[in-house]
Parts: structure tokens; C-alpha cells; sequence
């Protein structure tokens, strides 16, 4: 007798069979994806490199009797090319296009930068760049940003031309919400706390900072005395506190130099000690909270301060504390000390003023930020402002701006150089405002400001605002400024049609000013400031 038995698979082997037939599809889809991107930029690179080798050869041999130039086009809508151009003349006053290779979708320029333009002349029989520079751009692979997505395409002064890989590293705005930021780029302490602030020497500085034009120097002086600023809120919520600062002595005894207070009371502080050393302090115990900072603080060195202060609202307990230097952390630890529910300033200088010390620290580029994650502090940054005047003026010498009316500034030149004209004061809708020039175009924008000097001239029962607007579209509008003269100001959490604020996106936005009800407004100056960070800083690869 002979058995016979049913051949093929069962339901659960069919289903893993197919399920690594899946696998293998996505991973197989994933890889000729990237091997197709790849393959695009090199290709589109050796286009690009073939099409200026020809320019220069054109003009070496003498064709058209005349130079020959290529453009690189990185235009803000629209697909980017490059493009070869024969010259009627020495400074190519017509040129008329032979060809041009447009990049691929799957292809984006890093440099140029959106809106700008690369153009290089070759010399008429000699081959060589008309200006003597180096001309420069790179293509990557759209959303990449590693060395085998990127490609460098370089013109060197003598004509040579060569590709290089390179990489960008970008980097990503810190998380949570900004409630204060200040490079002191107004030229004084006026966004501060106005009352008792700031305590002892304290003014601000334009020959030592880090970003912008304008720094804080705290000096205490001798016989030394407190030299410190501050700035008032009230926030029952975690907070990070980022300040750099800039030491010009050591002390000779350990001295408080960033506080976190309430009701005048002080919580938890930073404090530097003779040694060079950063402290974490529970100061209602008055105990330090872990060990001294692994890093030593030199003088004439600018340093970036992290303070992580989490209040563990309606929770009867330790709270949280942190400090980070230059990114990285020196003390995580918790204390029953505080148990606080909130905290109302953030205090930035010398506390103590010791006997015999002439102390001298500078601050810059601080910024305030409300997040409850403790493993995301806001990180470097600099702050750079647009402004409306140089020098300032008068409150009477504004002009007036009628209820219920707004104006708006602008940039002009749009995207304006350093040699800008100014304007005084806000005259037919505009005035001149100078440009975000510290920031590239693949940096990244981590918070904006809006703010002014104005006052009501008459009249009462009505408030006047700031707005921001891009284009002919409001971004964001503050209506709780009121009618004191002085700096009124708001971070907008709103981002621009585009989605995150850049460069690009900067150069197109307005800060605009108005009044509701029945009074008349006076306005001085109107500026906007950016927290910003470098978002592509380049390496060359091996």
C-alpha cells in the first residue's frame, strides 16, 4: 500500500514569504532610490564641470573674439540651472546663452543661496577668472546632506576647475516655547526689568561681543559693589536659561554669576569659584548640588551657560536643576531644597561684589525658553536685529500715526547691504532697515522678535500694536502693547508661509506698527531680532 502525501505551504509560510518578499522590495526600492540620487549628482556635476571646462576652453582658443562666462542660478521659485554664455565684450555687457544644464528635482543648489547667483568670467586667450577669486557652488542630493550626496564645484582664479565631496552638518531648532531673548542689540538695557535694574557699573558694550553689534558689561568696580541684570517673569513651568558669558578675571572668592530667584528670594544659582570651576547651588539649603564643573573657565573666552530649572509644579518634592557648558553637562541633580512651584527672574552678573575685586564679566545672546524637557536646552545661538535708525531720536520728533491706521517698514535696498541708507523715522509706510548680514542661508532661525519705541501722543482708552507680515499676509499681531513710551515688544510663535523661518524668509517679512481706538501714536524705531544658529557648516570629505 502506498501513502501518498499533499505537497506546498502552509498559511503561516506563506504569509513570512511574503513578508520577506516585502522586506526585500523596501530595502531594494530604498537602495535604487539612493543609487538613483547618486547617480543624478554625479552626473549633473560632471555636466556642470564639462560645460565650464568648455566656457574656458572657448575662451582660451579665441572663439567669438571675446571672453565667455558661466551662471549659476539658484533662483527662489523655479527650477535652478546653469548656463553657458558667449560675451560680445570684455565685461560681458549682452552676453547670449549657448546652453544650459537645469537641475534635476531630485537636485537642489546648497550654495548659491535661494535667490542668488554665481558668475564667472573667463578671460579672452589667458583662461582665467576676470575678478582673480574663487568661484564656488554645491549641489546635493535634495533633504541630504552627507558627503556622498554632496558635491563642491570649484573655479579656481588660474581657470582650474574641480569637484570635491563635502557634507553639511545641519542642525535643528531647540523645542518648546522662546519667552525672552536679548543680544542687547537695542543699545540698552531698556528690555530688562525697569525697576532697580540693572544693579551697579552695568552698560552696554560694542567693543566686546559675540554676535551683533552689542554686548553688557558688568564691572564691579572698587570699592566693588553688586553688578548684575535681571529680568522679571513669572512662570510656574519648567524653564532653560542660555546666556554666554565672557570672564575678564576670576574672583578671588567664589561669587554667584547666574541666579534663579523668587520674590527676591534666591533658589538655585550658578557660581564661580577662584579656580576657574562652574557650582551648582541650592541656595535655601545653601548646599552645592553635585561636583565642581569638569571645565575650566578661562578669561577672554567666550562660554555658553545652559541653566535647567524645573519647579515641579503642585508636586510637593525635589525640584530639577541643570547646567550644561558649552553643550555639554556638568551637573544633573534634584534638591528638596527649593520646592518653589515657580520662579519670578533670572539674574546675570556679579551677586556679590567681594572685597578687593575688580571684576569685570561681559554677557551676550541670551534666551529664555519655556520647555519641560530637560534633554533639550535651547543651544548655541546669536542675536542680530534689523533697525530702523542708527542713532536713535526723541519720542516728539516721531512721526504720528492716526487711529485706526498702520504702517509697515521694509527693507531698503531690499536684502540691503551693509551700506545701506537709513531713515530716521517711519516716513510714507517705510524706512530703512539694515540687513540680517551674520546669517547664511542655511542657518537656523530658532526665534523672532518684533519690537519698537513708541507712545501714545493723545487721546486714551485705545492701545496700539506691533504686527509682522510677509508679503501682503500677516504672520502674527500683538494687541496687549500699552501706552507708555518706551520698548514694546513680542516672539511671535508664528511661522512664515514657508513653514520655518529663514534666511530667506527674514528678508521678506516687515515689522509693522498701529493704533485702535481714538489716540494718536508716536513712533521712534521699529526692529526685528532673530535668534539664529549655523545650520550648515561644511566639511570637506576624504
Amino acid at each position: 500500500m502506498h501513502l501518498f502525501h499533499k505537497s506546498g505551504l502552509s498559511l503561516i509560510e506563506v504569509v513570512l514569504v511574503i513578508a520577506i518578499l516585502a522586506i526585500l522590495a523596501t530595502v531594494g526600492t530604498i537602495s535604487w532610490l539612493g543609487f538613483r540620487g547618486t547617480a543624478e549628482l554625479d552626473s549633473t556635476a560632471d555636466a556642470i564641470v564639462e560645460l565650464a571646462t568648455e566656457a574656458r576652453g572657448n575662451a582660451v582658443s579665441g572663439q567669438g573674439f571675446a571672453p565667455w562666462r558661466v551662471v549659476v542660478d539658484n533662483p527662489t521659485a523655479g527650477s535652478s540651472f546653469v548656463k553657458l554664455e558667449q560675451c560680445n565684450d570684455v565685461i560681458c555687457t549682452t552676453p547670449v546663452e549657448q546652453r544650459r544644464i537645469v537641475l534635476p528635482s531630485t537636485l537642489e543648489f546648497v550654495e548659491p543661496n535661494d535667490g542668488q547667483t554665481v558668475i564667472f568670467l573667463f578671460k579672452q586667450r589667458i583662461g582665467e577668472i576676470s575678478d582673480a577669486s574663487t568661484k564656488t557652488f554645491s549641489v546635493c542630493v535634495r533633504g541630504k546632506s552627507d558627503c556622498a550626496s554632496c558635491r563642491k564645484i570649484m573655479a579656481y582664479s588660474t581657470g582650474l576647475i574641480e569637484t570635491t565631496r563635502v557634507s553639511f552638518n545641519t542642525t535643528q531648532p531647540p523645542s518648546g516655547t522662546t519667552i525672552f531673548l536679548s543680544g542687547f542689540e537695542t543699545g540698552d538695557v531698556n528690555e530688562w526689568a525697569s525697576s532697580g535694574n540693572p544693579i551697579g557699573d552695568v552698560r552696554v558694550d560694542t567693543q566686546v561681543k559675540r554676535t551683533g553689534t552689542y554686548s553688557v558689561r558688568a564691572n564691579t568696580g572698587s570699592p566693588a559693589t553688586y553688578a548684575r541684570i535681571f529680568k522679571n517673569l513669572s512662570f510656574r513651568s519648567a524653564l532653560w536659561a542660555r546666556a554666554y558669558f565672557r570672564f575678564e578675571q576670576l574672583p578671588s572668592a567664589t561669587d554667584n554669576i547666574f541666579v534663579a530667584s523668587r520674590s527676591g528670594i534666591d533658589l538655585a544659582s550658578l557660581r564661580l569659584t577662584p579656580t576657574g570651576k562652574i557650582q551648582l547651588f541650592d541656595d535655601i539649603l545653601g548646599v552645592q548640588l553635585g561636583n565642581d564643573s569638569t571645565t575650566t573657565i578661562g578669561t577672554g573666552v567666550w562660554y555658553r551657560l545652559e541653566f535647567y530649572y524645573d519647579p515641579v509644579v503642585n508636586v510637593t518634592g525635589p525640584d530639577r536643576y541643570k547646567l550644561l557648558i558649552d553643550g555639554t553637562t556638568e551637573v544633573d541633580a534634584s534638591s528638596v531644597g527649593t520646592d518653589s512651584d515657580y520662579l519670578d527672574r533670572w539674574i546675570f552678573g556679579w551677586k556679590s561684589g567681594i572685597s578687593g575685586d575688580n571684576m569685570i564679566v561681559y554677557i551676550d545672546d541670551v534666551l529664555i525658553l519655556e520647555n519641560s524637557d530637560s534633554n533639550a536646552p535651547p543651544g548655541p545661538g546669536g542675536i542680530v536685529m534689523h533697525r530702523t535708525s542708527v542713532t536713535g531720536q526723541s519720542p516728539t520728533t516721531g512721526d504720528i500715526l492716526d487711529a485706526g491706521a498702520w504702517q509697515n517698514t521694509i527693507e531698503v535696498p531690499a536684502n540691503g547691504a551693509a551700506t545701506a541708507n537709513y531713515v530716521n523715522t517711519p516716513r510714507s509706510g517705510s524706512v530703512a532697515m539694515d540687513d540680517f548680514l551674520e546669517i547664511g542661508a542655511n542657518d537656523t532661525i530658532s526665534a523672532v522678535k518684533v519690537g519698537g519705541i513708541m507712545s501714545r501722543s493723545s487721546g486714551s482708552g485705545s492701545r496700539h500694536f506691533l504686527r509682522m507680515r510677509e508679503g501682503n499676509a500677516t504672520i502674527d499681531t500683538d494687541r496687549t502693547v500699552d501706552t507708555s513710551f518706551g520698548h514694546h515688544s513680542f516672539i511671535t510663535s508664528t511661522k512664515p508661509s514657508g513653514g520655518f523661518w529663514t534666511k530667506t524668509a527674514l528678508d521678506a517679512t516687515e515689522a509693522g506698527f498701529g493704533v485702535e481706538g481714538v489716540q494718536d501714536l508716536i513712533v521712534d524705531t521699529l526692529y526685528i531680532q532673530a535668534d539664529f544658529r549655523s545650520g550648515s557648516d561644511q566639511s570637506t570629505c576624504d
